[in-house]
């Protein structure tokens, strides 16, 4: 979901319902095809990264402990400074755990 106002997008809150099958769609799906070509630090310059770095970076990756039965569920919020302090992140917080209950969630970490 994405949030507005006169100048624009604002903010948005995203989630997925099922964070275990998220993080493994995007561990062996998605990310192998975007880190393969990350810059080097302060280079400016892109080069694929090695077995090594990309083995790094999936380990990052992985559920938090929290990702469990009780909060299978996962969401991300981002409010530009000028929407903040006004009550839209918890209307956007209220608007996604809303819509992830509906769909079948028991919690979100």
């Amino acid at each position: 979901f994405a949030l507005c106002d006169e100048g624009g997008v604002c903010g948005y809150v995203l989630g997925a319902l099922d964070s275990k099958s998220f993080y493994s769609a995007f561990v062996s799906w998605y990310w192998p095809r975007v880190a393969r070509s990350l810059p080097v630090e302060g280079s400016g310059e892109w080069h694929r990264l090695t077995a090594t770095e990309l083995e790094v970076l999936q380990d990052c990756l992985q559920p938090s402990t929290y990702c469990n039965d009780m909060f299978p569920s996962h969401l991300h919020i981002d409010l530009l400074p000028r929407a903040q302090g006004q009550g839209c992140g918890k209307k956007c917080m209220d608007l996604i755990e809303s819509h992830l209950r509906a769909m079948g969630s028991s919690g979100v970490h």
